[in-house]
């Protein structure tokens, strides 16, 4: 009997092993750093990655999501991969990160303890974070976005699947 040929996946179904920074002038693709995409984190969620970059408004720096203390948190490192920092320390852990326009502030999505996902704005000079949401109900998604002034934050609520935008106005 003749042996079958092993099928192959679709390239639009692989996943790159590493994530990249695209130039937008020339095109050009760099991988990041390994000390940023670092390793597979096995979690009770699974396999966990550094998720959610934003580059920083003057594009020296990154914020994302990655394996920390207590699940994911929110880390910032500079492009080339130095001077990584751990800036959240949340129970159940922070993802989706968003430099204000000065860069001196980060909102995100953040867990405390059994509490729903909320919006939260951590002050880098500080460390301090402030809560800016009280739902009792999760977000589906969050995704914080600072205005360009600064002065308001604009995030996703409602039933998943049915989120709708909201602005949280300042000051932060």
């Amino acid at each position: 009997p003749t042996p079958e040929p092993t099928p192959t996946p679709e390239p639009s179904l692989i996943a790159p092993e590493v994530d990249y920074l695209l130039d937008l002038d020339t095109g050009e693709t760099t991988p990041l750093p390994e000390s940023i995409v670092g390793e597979k984190y096995l979690g009770t969620q699974g396999d966990f990655l550094p998720t959610g970059y934003a580059a920083s408004p003057d594009g020296s720096r990154l914020a994302y999501s990655a394996p920390g203390d207590n699940g994911p948190q929110i880390f910032v490192a500079n492009l080339d991969g130095t001077g990584i920092e751990q800036v959240t320390h949340d129970v159940g852990g922070a993802f989706s990160p968003a430099w204000s326009p000065d860069g001196s502030k980060i909102a995100f999505v953040g867990y405390r303890g059994d509490e729903p996902q909320q919006i939260f704005v951590l002050d880098l000079a500080t460390g301090a974070s402030t809560q800016l949401t009280f739902s009792s109900r999760p977000l589906p998604g969050g995704a914080p976005s600072f205005s360009p002034d600064g002065s308001s934050i604009v995030y996703v609520a409602g039933r998943w699947g049915e989120g709708s935008q909201y602005p949280l106005h300042g000051p932060y």
